[in-house]
Protein backbone atom coordinates (compact mmCIF):
# COMPACT_ATOMS: atom_id res chain seq x y z
CA UNK A 1 0.00 0.00 0.00
CA UNK A 2 1.57 3.33 -1.00
CA UNK A 3 0.75 6.41 -2.10
CA UNK A 4 -0.08 6.93 -5.80
CA UNK A 5 -0.97 10.14 -6.93
CA UNK A 6 -0.76 9.16 -10.62
CA UNK A 7 -3.38 6.79 -10.25
CA UNK A 8 -6.16 8.72 -8.08
CA UNK A 9 -8.56 8.99 -10.96
CA UNK A 10 -8.65 5.42 -11.67
CA UNK A 11 -8.64 4.26 -8.08
CA UNK A 12 -11.93 2.41 -7.01
CA UNK A 13 -12.60 1.87 -10.60
CA UNK A 14 -9.97 0.45 -12.57
CA UNK A 15 -7.22 -2.18 -12.03
CA UNK A 16 -4.32 -0.12 -13.18
CA UNK A 17 -1.47 -1.56 -10.61
CA UNK A 18 0.34 -4.41 -10.84
CA UNK A 19 -0.28 -5.58 -7.68
CA UNK A 20 -0.14 -2.44 -5.26
CA UNK A 21 -2.97 -1.04 -3.51
CA UNK A 22 -2.54 2.97 -4.87
CA UNK A 23 -4.00 5.23 -2.61
CA UNK A 24 -4.63 9.35 -2.80
CA UNK A 25 -2.21 11.01 -1.21
CA UNK A 26 -4.40 12.03 1.65
CA UNK A 27 -5.43 8.47 2.11
CA UNK A 28 -1.77 7.09 2.25
CA UNK A 29 -0.77 9.82 4.65
CA UNK A 30 -3.77 8.76 7.02
CA UNK A 31 -2.59 4.80 6.86
CA UNK A 32 0.85 5.98 7.46
CA UNK A 33 -0.33 8.06 10.93
CA UNK A 34 -2.92 5.52 11.77
CA UNK A 35 -1.62 1.77 11.24
CA UNK A 36 1.40 -0.36 12.76
CA UNK A 37 3.19 -2.76 10.84
CA UNK A 38 0.87 -6.01 10.58
CA UNK A 39 -2.34 -4.54 10.96
CA UNK A 40 -4.78 -6.41 8.72
CA UNK A 41 -6.01 -5.21 5.14
CA UNK A 42 -9.16 -6.44 4.58
CA UNK A 43 -10.16 -5.91 0.66
CA UNK A 44 -14.09 -5.98 -0.02
CA UNK A 45 -16.37 -4.82 -3.27
CA UNK A 46 -15.36 -7.48 -5.49
CA UNK A 47 -17.08 -10.86 -5.69
CA UNK A 48 -13.35 -12.38 -6.72
CA UNK A 49 -11.22 -14.21 -4.03
CA UNK A 50 -7.77 -12.81 -4.16
CA UNK A 51 -5.39 -16.03 -5.01
CA UNK A 52 -2.40 -16.72 -2.96
CA UNK A 53 -0.27 -16.67 -6.31
CA UNK A 54 -0.73 -13.29 -6.62
CA UNK A 55 0.90 -10.27 -4.50
CA UNK A 56 2.91 -11.64 -1.02
CA UNK A 57 1.55 -15.15 -1.06
CA UNK A 58 1.77 -15.91 2.62
CA UNK A 59 -0.57 -12.83 3.39
CA UNK A 60 -3.43 -14.77 1.61
CA UNK A 61 -3.82 -17.77 3.51
CA UNK A 62 -5.45 -17.94 6.99
CA UNK A 63 -3.34 -19.73 9.69
CA UNK A 64 -3.95 -23.33 8.48
CA UNK A 65 -3.00 -22.72 5.05
CA UNK A 66 0.05 -20.61 5.98
CA UNK A 67 0.67 -24.01 8.29
CA UNK A 68 0.38 -26.65 5.80
CA UNK A 69 2.79 -25.52 3.38
CA UNK A 70 5.68 -25.92 6.43
CA UNK A 71 7.85 -28.28 5.89
CA UNK A 72 7.55 -28.57 9.62
CA UNK A 73 3.69 -30.06 9.72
Amino acid sequence: MHSAPWSVGAQGSSNVSHGCVNLAPAAARWMYENSIPGDPVDFTGSSREFQPTEGIGVWQYDYAGWREQSALR
